[in-house]
């Protein structure tokens, strides 16, 4: 036994036969002991090893009934504690303790009755503590110790000691968290994670080689299953599938940043998938690292109701139109629409990665080959700096571009470029942010990178809703691109890993940033997405201007044969 265990247990021998010689012969000097120690909150008696143990009733000396136990509990428990419960009975106050110690605490009830025993396993198993007796580690759930013949206090405290004892030797076990390096974060996954046709998910689980698989218990329900949280064999890179949508992203990034088997205070967060590109900025297969996050949170009208000179029915929370400026100070409702990102963290992965070469096929070609006056959308695969807008609407179309346009270089104040729309990214950030105010993550590690695998508005001449619900097999090239370029960044964040741990990597601040347009292309591509625009559902009116030409240019032919034209050299005979 070491000297640190021989010194607790002397304390606790010594404390216990000091306490019984003063309440055998000084009750009311130990009464008065025993308040100073309440009131100092002093944690009586030192359990061993140092780990304060709270109990009540006989181990405190005095017996307490009714609310003043529980309020003792909420005033006192916090968690990580032992608490034992000497004679439970029925009462709820092991059901407090439970929620108050958390699930790296213990809670120990003893109860003698069989009878009230009995009620008290019925209460476990309809109250808030079926969590904690789930569990196969005996030490966490209550001990039935049914004690039929035990009558006596010293017999009964005597149980309660051996049973401190044993809980505090399984509570001691340390429980050492993973230092996590890195977390790849994917949206979603077309199947199974290996195996099958690869999506997000699957790339990064084979070439990572993120082999050991990990419970996670609260993720996502997918049609095609529960995704577990993957890890390779150092333990250093951990992926996880958050689910599609805002609130699959945020509670997925909660869950796992609460998690205790893992430390990522120093852990850098890699936020990778698919999205819609804005034509203006990029093409199917780019890529974008992000340096701003944007929500829509805002009024919205029925574009059918707006004013004529509205470009589109959204406007800011605190605007009476579109794109006006918020006239006063910033409110704490409207910060959760910008997330601004680590831009220097953003410019070093750019500068990582805008060399590389992303790929390109024979149908992707002839597909960018629609978007004819925007010569961004018509360029093979890139790497550049773009921002992300997020929403849980996929919306779609000319208008609703412009809208995102606006609205990111609204709420930069110019400085952010929209590049890329998905129904994610939000979701995260707002995780992040509240995580970081725990010191669970650090959100000066965080990338956002987007890939395009669609557009978000139809090419020239043709219709929204066609575009909309046209077929896209982008998903794989989108995929493709996104592991190839965070993979890169990864690597050479882990290889330089003493350096990165204690320092941010930082890039040169990128001077050349995209213009901000409205969503409108060159003058040629505008007068031919006007004109398709207006004869679209013309075509009556069309053929009756066609038809009143060919009547009026026929009987403009008949009209000038039937005139008599004047003879020419007759009049000039008579002038001569």
């Amino acid at each position: 036994m070491s000297l640190r265990r021989s010194a607790a247990w002397i304390e606790v021998r010594v404390f216990g036969k000091v306490n019984s010689f003063l309440k055998r012969y000084a009750p009311g000097f130990q009464l008065l002991l025993t308040s100073v120690a309440q009131r100092m909150r002093l944690s009586l008696p030192k359990m061993l090893w140092g780990r304060p143990v709270w109990t009540h009733s006989k181990l405190w000396n005095h017996v307490v009934y009714g609310k003043s136990p529980l309020h003792w509990i909420t005033r006192h428990l916090k968690l990580d504690d032992v608490f034992f419960d000497a004679r439970a009975h029925q009462d709820s106050l092991p059901m407090a303790a439970v929620r108050l110690t958390g699930r790296t605490g213990r809670v120990v009830a003893l109860e003698p009755e069989t009878y009230s025993l009995r009620k008290k396993n019925w209460a476990l198993k309809i109250g808030s503590c079926r969590s904690i007796c789930n569990r196969t580690d005996p030490s966490s759930c209550f001990l039935q110790l049914q004690m039929e013949n035990i009558k006596r206090a010293p017999s009964l405290c005597a149980s309660v000691f051996l049973a401190m004892f044993a809980t505090t030797v399984c509570a001691q076990t340390p429980v050492n968290p993973w230092p996590i390096r890195a977390v790849v974060i994917v949206t979603s996954e077309v199947g199974k994670d290996t195996g099958d046709a690869p999506g997000e998910y699957q790339f990064w689980v084979e070439r990572e080689h993120l082999d050991e698989v990990l419970e996670f218990q609260g993720g996502p329900n997918l049609p095609e299953g529960q995704h577990p949280l993957r890890t390779n064999q150092d333990h250093t890179i951990l992926g996880m599938l958050s689910g599609a949508t805002l609130a699959n992203a945020t509670a997925s990034t909660m869950l796992l940043g609460l998690d205790p088997r893992f430390d990522l205070s120093h852990a850098y967060i890699l936020i990778n998938g698919a999205a819609g590109v804005d034509p203006n900025w990029g093409s199917i297969g780019s890529a974008a690292w992000a340096r701003y996050v944007l929500s829509d949170v805002a009024r919205e009208i029925d574009a059918r109701e707006i004013p004529k000179e509205w470009p589109y029915g959204w406007l800011p929370i605190w605007a009476r139109e579109p794109n006006q400026r918020n006239p006063g100070p910033p409110r704490q409702g409207d910060l959760s629409n910008l997330y601004p990102l680590n831009e220097n963290l953003a410019n070093w992965a750019y500068e990582q990665t805008r060399e590389i070469n992303l790929g390109d096929d024979t149908e992707l070609k002839a597909f960018r080959a629609e978007y004819v006056g925007f010569p961004n959308a018509q360029r093979p695969p890139f790497v550049a700096l773009g921002d992300t807008f997020s929403s849980d609407v996929f919306w779609h179309g000319r208008i609703m571009t412009q809208f995102a346009e606006d609205w990111v270089h609204l709420w930069t104040d110019g400085k952010g470029a929209f590049a890329m729309t998905d129904m994610d990214d939000v979701g995260f950030m707002t995780a992040i942010e509240r995580l970081g105010r725990m010191h669970r993550v650090d959100p000066q590690r965080v990338m956002v990178l987007r890939t395009a695998s669609n557009y978000s508005m139809q090419p020239p001449g043709h219709d929204a809703v066609q575009s909309l619900t046209r077929s896209y097999s982008n998903g794989r090239i989108a995929a493709e691109s996104a592991w190839h370029c965070g993979s890169i960044v990864l690597h050479r964040i882990l290889a330089d890993w003493p350096n990165t741990y204690e320092h941010i990597p930082e890039g040169v601040p990128i001077r050349k940033r995209t213009e901000y347009s409205a969503a409108k292309p060159n003058a040629v591509g505008k007068i031919r997405e006007l004109w398709f625009e207006y004869a679209r559902g013309r075509t009556r009116e069309f053929l009756f201007v066609l038809v009143v030409f060919v009547v009026g240019l026929l009987l403009g032919i008949a009209l000038s044969r039937l005139i008599p034209r004047p003879n020419r050299s007759k009049t000039a005979q008579v002038k001569a």
